[in-house]
């Protein structure tokens, strides 16, 4: 499996950050949603944490949220096992999912942020069980 995770904003990073797994199999994944061993992916900006159920996100695959005063998008890729985080250019800019791209108006991006409008400014994101989440940042909320 794998599973990309973006720069925190204004750093010099790579373009993508991409960590391989042997396969979910390979860890002990609750496939229920909130409980310890579910997965979820974690954002922190602006001294504001949350988490985001990684079922979910496998449904629904694009998400439209605000961390810490910041407008953000989650996106799932079509194998639906990478996932990426960008800031969006404003609160009332939502994207939705056309294969692995995102789109909003007459706007496209590719999953690597690059569109025909500029780039979108990567956001760090990051896989954890919900256990582990929860113990690093104790105040986060959830979506």
């Amino acid at each position: 499996m794998v599973v990309a995770a973006s720069c925190p904003l204004g750093a010099s990073c790579p373009d993508t950050v991409s960590v391989t797994f042997l396969g979910v199999g390979g860890f002990l994944m609750d496939t229920a949603s909130w409980h310890d061993k579910s997965w979820v992916v974690g954002v922190s900006l602006g001294g504001e944490s949350k988490a985001y159920d990684w079922n979910r996100l496998r449904r629904e695959g694009v998400v439209n949220d605000v961390v810490g005063g910041m407008p953000v998008v989650l996106a799932i890729a079509t194998d639906r096992v990478s996932f990426f985080a960008f800031a969006r250019p404003d609160a009332s800019t939502q994207f939705v999912a056309r294969g692995d791209s995102l789109v909003s108006r007459n706007d496209a991006y590719g999953l690597d942020g690059r569109g025909s409008s500029g780039t979108l400014e990567p956001v760090f994101a990051s896989q954890e069980f919900w256990h582990s989440w929860r113990t690093f940042h104790p105040s986060t909320t959830t979506y």
